[in-house]
């Protein structure tokens, strides 16, 4: 939802010479027809988010969260959760991503 914020005034940063950027470790993104994909597009996050016109940076092995002190590992409980939602976060994050994801943040 705070995407859907930001790109509500990102035409009045945009005025005063500022830019905007989400930053994800989202490699790639998940498959379209996955029941999470069209709800993350809906609510205009990830690579896909309907309607957004700032640019999203790829955090590779989620370096920037970690510099940030923002990368959090996975409980082994989370990440069945996620496996049962069909989503390998080593597939779509990158291996030496592993079952990492940087807590959400705003600067």
């Amino acid at each position: 939802m705070e995407q859907l914020a930001l790109q509500e005034i990102y035409p009045e940063v945009r005025k005063i010479g500022g830019q905007l950027a989400a930053i994800t470790p989202n490699r790639k993104p998940l498959p379209t027809e996955h029941p999470l994909a069209q709800v993350t597009a809906q609510m205009g996050v990830g690579p896909e988010g309907d309607g957004r016109t700032f640019p999203i940076l790829w955090d590779e092995g989620n370096r920037v969260a970690e510099l940030f002190g923002l990368k959090h590992d996975f409980s082994e409980a989370t990440r069945d959760l996620f496996k049962s939602f069909e989503m390998d976060m080593e597939e779509i994050n990158g291996v030496e991503d592993g079952w990492t994801l940087p807590l959400p943040s705003t600067y």
